[in-house]
């Protein structure tokens, strides 16, 4: 019913609005919206990736990725190079929920973070987006992965390959 359908984002779009709600719940609402190509959408997604509130600059990341949209790449890479490894493990999430190969050279960097949560995330993000770049960064990192990782990059490169096949076979599809 599209009716109920818009009083939820009206009751969702107040929740992010309304400073005094805790953030925790603006932040589930910030995400629940995301997906929404709406300018409203896009602006409460900036401000709060430059809120004071960690957890709710944390959820912009989460946000942005879900968005889709490769306009938010910028803040992205930004984060990439945070401090804080929860933020660059989001960032490099997103990226590859954004999908978009420009991204694959940032997230080919974060392969060599310090904290292995964000490096997991870089591979998987890397083997979302696929392509001939991902993967030849992918196997390169082969060299050089810690051992506990190992599993999880053979997967990303099995991941990418596949990635690779089907956007392949749709080209031929496309030419026929």
């Amino acid at each position: 019913d599209l009716a109920w359908g818009d009083e939820l984002v009206a009751t969702l779009r107040a929740s992010i609005e309304d400073v005094e709600i805790p953030v925790e719940l603006r932040s589930s609402a910030l995400m629940a919206v995301a997906s929404r190509n709406e300018d409203w959408v896009h602006t409460a997604i900036r401000e709060a990736y430059y809120s004071e509130n960690r957890d709710y600059r944390l959820a912009s990341l989460v946000a942005m990725g879900l968005t889709a949209q490769p306009a938010w790449l910028e803040y992205l890479y930004e984060q990439l190079q945070s401090e804080d490894p929860e933020f660059r493990k989001a960032a490099a999430t997103a990226c590859g929920e954004i999908a978009d190969e420009e991204a694959v050279d940032p997230l080919a960097d974060a392969l060599d973070d310090e904290d292995p949560l964000v490096v997991v995330a870089a591979v998987a993000a890397l083997a979302e987006i696929g392509g001939e770049l991902a993967i030849e960064y992918l196997q390169e990192f082969r060299r050089r992965v810690p051992e506990e990782l190992a599993p999880s990059l053979a997967e990303a490169i099995a991941i990418a390959r596949e990635m690779e096949t089907r956007t392949g076979d749709e080209d031929e599809e496309d030419d026929w």
